[in-house]
């Protein structure tokens, strides 16, 4: 199988999205889609009128257990294997962690949630699911994954953390995580940082044999270094490159050689 080369640059296999929390801005202000803050800003009236209901704060195992049937049904209809296990909800408690939680029901059934872990100022977004429903269908860049994140990062910058993220993925975008996937992280105001001193980082990988793909690139296999955005294939495959170039730059992997 071929193989694609980074050198001089290295490849972390994973990165975290940070929230800016110095930011000068609110929230809604940080979001970089005009439909999005748009829509955020008639949450309450939308939430009223559709009957959803916020339950937000402390999760009890029992609300987690609730959490991982909607998470492993959302899981298995995309196909992934689930990485959220009964079994974490103790392993944090005993790592002196909190465990917080924001649920979005309607009549009363779990459609949307968000496990969110608590420990001194670092606030972490660990696992989140949604249901796709049919209302956001005809709204652009609307849905209950953006009301989620919206909730949470409106809630917990207020409380002026040392550290806000939405969490890790895995950093072969158009091939472990879509490219839709990227955009909306970008949307948000999320920015791709390498915090955990755990990562792996790699010169070459093998070619996914994708018509388009992206990676995040730094100039050392250490921690806090600057990433640039790369991509191997052709653009036009991408649906929102539009989008994506108003939100980021990015450069051809071929200009490595």
């Amino acid at each position: 199988m071929p193989t694609m080369h980074f050198t001089p640059l290295w490849r972390p296999q994973k990165v975290s999205w940070v929230y800016p929390t110095t930011s000068d801005k609110s929230v809604l202000e940080n979001i970089r889609s005009k439909n999005s803050r748009k829509f955020l800003g008639t949450i309450p009236k939308f939430l009223q009128l559709n009957n959803f209901e916020i339950n937000s704060g402390a999760c009890t195992f029992k609300e987690y257990k609730e959490f991982l049937e909607l998470y492993n049904e959302r899981t298995a209809a995309r196909g992934f294997d689930p990485i959220a296990k009964t079994e974490w909800f103790g392993a944090k408690k005993r790592e002196g962690k909190k465990v917080e939680k924001i649920f979005i029901r309607h009549n009363n059934q779990l459609i949307g949630g968000k496990i969110i872990t608590i420990i001194g100022g670092e606030v972490r977004s660990s696992y989140k699911a949604s249901q796709q429903l049919p209302m956001f269908q005809k709204l652009h860049n609307a849905s209950l994954g953006l009301i989620l994140d919206y909730l949470m990062l409106d809630h917990y910058t207020k409380r002026k953390p040392t550290l806000l993220t939405a969490g890790t993925s895995r950093n072969l975008f158009g091939v472990f995580n879509t490219i839709g996937y990227l955009i909306f992280k970008l949307r948000m105001g999320y920015q791709p940082q390498v915090i955990n001193p755990k990562t792996i980082f790699e010169q070459t990988t093998k070619d996914p044999h994708k018509d388009i793909w992206l990676a995040f690139l730094c100039d050392s296999a250490t921690i806090n270094r600057p990433l640039t955005l790369y991509y191997s294939g052709e653009l036009d495959q991408i649906p929102q490159l539009a989008e994506l170039q108003k939100l980021i730059s990015f450069t051809s992997i071929s200009s490595l050689v």
